[in-house]
């Protein structure tokens, strides 16, 4: 039986007991009212067994869901951490990227103005050769004439 049941019975015993006249008080059945008390001392350990039950399972309640706070809110980290890592890694390989192609770029404007270079001084060798030979060709010409008038004269 339940605690506040025999509470109940307790109150119903008293309220049926027969009054003393003129004094305020009750005339209650021993037996009956023992019999209650017991019944009350019997029903009172389960009760508060049963209190510190839904005690003990509130606290672990408690404590489960403390954990599993902590654990979304460490999964969350780990998520975020995860993700400012990959951005990094992102902004670390676009780095990367940009430097190669600055590098790369540079590679090849130096490389055009090799050519560039290279290029005038194969074009300053030809204009000198072909000025060499262009004044041996005038010089074997003016030979040539010399030679003519001479042969004619």
């Amino acid at each position: 039986m339940e605690i506040f049941e025999l509470f109940d019975n307790l109150e119903e015993l008293i309220a049926g007991a027969g009054r003393i006249p003129l004094t305020g008080k009750v005339v209650i059945n021993e037996d009956e009212l023992i019999e209650v008390i017991e019944q009350i001392r019997n029903a009172l350990p389960e009760e508060l067994r049963q209190a510190r039950w839904v005690l003990k399972e509130r606290k672990r309640l408690i404590a489960d869901a403390e954990n599993e706070a902590r654990e979304i809110v460490q999964q969350a980290k780990d998520y975020t951490a995860k993700l400012i890592d990959e951005n990094e890694i992102t902004k670390m390989a676009k780095q990367q990227a940009q430097e190669i192609i600055q590098k790369a770029q540079e590679e090849a404007r130096t490389i055009r103005l090799e050519s560039y270079a290279y290029a005038e001084r194969v074009l300053a060798k030809l204009e000198e050769l072909l000025k060499n030979y262009t004044e041996a060709v005038q010089r074997g010409r003016a030979e040539l004439k010399k030679d003519e008038g001479r042969a004619q004269g």
